[in-house]
């Protein structure tokens, strides 16, 4: 019977028009009104009952704006709060605690190279002492003990051995003063290291649970997946969304005629045909442009889908699956 309606409405549709002797026939077919993106339907991304729906039917909604909020939104938002609270924490904490042992470093390394800079001061008096004992002692031991007392030799003696002695404890407390820097700073370096570990192991941890937390959230919340208008809400508060379709939208900027084409008149369509689109509902004939034609034919009704993009498609967005009469004219030959 549909074969049969088809073909009758093909007939009753088409028209012929002469153009230099040559005869162009319109080639008639029946067609639904419909958005060029489809009808989309929407599910809640997870199993819950439903708290608040959002819009309303008729209203237009931007992409990604909640349309249906789920009981389990309350908690995964204080979720959220938590996450987003515990990563500042990890950052601030961790940054303050790196910036500490730093200054700290940074204090031991002045500090350290201030105390070794002043022993090398008191090294080389030491050692100025030293080369000034020596050379005393050695004086008096060119003028010979004769002209000398045993007292003053051994005063002589006794400042030399003091200067050696305070020379080598000044350069031995160099070699400790700098042994003692190397390891203060290297225990202070493997320390910040640690504190930076933690700093990224602290954040990584953190940025995992708030990025959960997100999951969470979007779970419980079902959004707009494009700019649309809302056709149909099929679930309202208190109903268990999930398993079914919440909503149904469309984007209405753009409609289309999707017209059953009869499969002997397929081969003298081709993209860029204009088309007229007509019916009693709508307030005057519309214009449209073929955009594309199916390559696969029904095995029942021998007839492949046509689409017509529409010139008006605030006119048609109000008539979705509405049927019309189309009539499409072929190139001239």
């Amino acid at each position: 019977m549909r074969k049969i309606f088809v073909l009758l409405t093909a007939l009753l549709v088409s028209t012929a028009s002469v153009d230099a002797g040559s005869q162009v026939k319109n080639i008639g077919a029946l067609g639904r009104i419909t958005p060029a993106g489809g009808i989309i339907s929407l599910v809640a991304p997870s199993v819950g009952t439903i708290a608040a729906v959002k819009v309303k039917e008729g209203e237009v909604v931007e992409k990604n704006a909640p349309v249906v909020v789920l009981h389990s939104s309350a908690l995964a938002e204080f979720d959220l709060a938590q996450a987003e609270l515990a990563l500042r924490e990890a950052q601030d904490g961790g940054s303050k605690a790196v910036a500490l042992q730093q200054m700290q470093i940074d204090q031991l390394t002045e500090s350290s190279a201030a105390a070794i800079a002043l022993q090398r001061l008191k090294l080389a008096a030491a050692e100025a002492d030293l080369a000034f004992a020596t050379k005393r002692h050695e004086r008096f031991g060119e003028i010979g003990g004769e002209s000398l007392s045993a007292q003053q030799m051994e005063e002589r003696q006794y400042r030399l051995d003091s200067a050696r002695l305070n020379r080598e404890m000044a350069f031995k407390e160099l070699q400790r003063l700098e042994l003692d820097r190397k390891l203060k700073l290297a225990s202070a370096g493997k320390e910040l290291e640690r504190l930076q570990l933690n700093r990224e192991v602290g954040i990584q941890r953190a940025t995992q649970q708030l990025d959960a937390a997100r999951h969470k959230l979007n779970l419980s919340v079902l959004r707009a997946p494009v700019r649309g208008t809302i056709l149909k809400v099929l679930q309202h508060e208190g109903e268990t969304a999930g398993t079914a379709a919440a909503l149904q939208m469309a984007d209405l900027e753009k409609m289309v005629v999707v017209a059953e084409v009869f499969q002997s008149d397929l081969l003298a369509i081709a993209p860029g045909m204009p088309a007229t689109i007509t019916s009693a509902a709508l307030p005057r004939a519309l214009n449209g442009i073929v955009r594309s034609v199916s390559r696969v034919i029904s095995g029942q009704t021998k007839v492949a889908d046509v689409t017509i993009d529409l010139e008006e498609s605030h006119v048609a967005a109000r008539l979705i699956f509405m049927e019309v009469e189309v009539s499409i004219t072929p190139e001239k030959k």
